[in-house]
């Protein structure tokens, strides 16, 4: 009972790790977008 329960919690712990990381790649992603977009829509202001 004792070790399923710590298998348990390692395997929320990995979980919850494996979710932070995709959740900042995620984060990342968008501000690279944003960044892109913001960028992209100046440059066609500037050469309308």
């Amino acid at each position: 009972m004792i070790s399923n329960k710590s298998n348990i919690n390692n395997l929320a712990l990995f979980v919850v790790g494996t979710l932070s990381e995709i959740a900042i790649a995620v984060k990342r992603h968008i501000v690279k977008l944003d960044v892109y977009v913001t960028l992209s829509l100046e440059a066609k202001d500037k050469f309308a």
